[in-house]
């Protein structure tokens, strides 16, 4: 605990995001977010 009352506010801010996004994130990782955003807009490739 010591080692947080000495992190200044950014570097608890990003602590806090990466446990965040470790422990807690359910989404899906960008790169599926992102293919099926383009099949939503261009629709399937064999259309």
């Amino acid at each position: 605990m010591k080692a947080l009352d000495e992190m200044d506010n950014a570097e608890r801010i990003k602590l806090l995001s990466w446990l965040f996004d470790k422990y807690f994130d359910n989404r899906p990782p960008k790169d599926v977010i992102e293919k099926e955003l383009e099949k939503e807009i261009w629709g399937e490739d064999d259309e």
